[in-house]
């Protein structure tokens, strides 16, 4: 309910933006033989997510709007923890979701039958299983190399 009313402000918010990119036309680019420019649409990110790198993204099968990020980190002597969040095109303000990891996201994929389940690789070789259904910020299953 709340979510919803939220979603249709932004995409009045947005309706703009996205009516300029159609139609945008940058004079520099008749100077630029086989180059143009690019107008950012959205820019999906998150205040936890500052400082760290993106190490994957995934698309969901079933609701094509939405998608999940992995956040870690690339300086592999500098590891610190993780995030995943999941965004929707419907709503680029701040994430749907988002789950803590204890080291970083390394991959992470939507299962194709049940998309609601997102299975996450970490640094340290563990694998999660999260239910972006809930909103507990635990794994439903997690298997570490121990």
């Amino acid at each position: 309910s709340l979510k919803i009313m939220e979603r249709m402000l932004n995409q009045n918010t947005y309706d703009e933006i996205a009516h300029d990119y159609k139609f945008w036309d940058d004079k520099s680019d008749s100077y630029k033989e086989g180059e143009g420019t690019l107008l950012p649409l959205w820019k999906f990110w998150s205040e936890r997510a500052r400082r760290k790198h993106v190490t994957a993204l995934a698309w969901n099968p079933m609701y094509l709007d939405l998608f999940a990020v992995g956040y870690g980190s690339y300086d592999f002597m500098k590891q610190s923890s993780g995030l995943i969040c999941c965004f929707s095109l419907k709503n680029p303000s701040h994430p749907e979701y988002s789950f803590s990891t204890e080291t970083g996201v390394m991959c992470l994929d939507f299962h194709p039958n049940h998309p609601s389940l997102l299975a996450v690789g970490c640094y340290d070789g563990s694998v999660m299983v999260f239910d972006i259904r809930s909103r507990l910020n635990k794994p439903i299953f997690h298997s570490t190399v121990k």
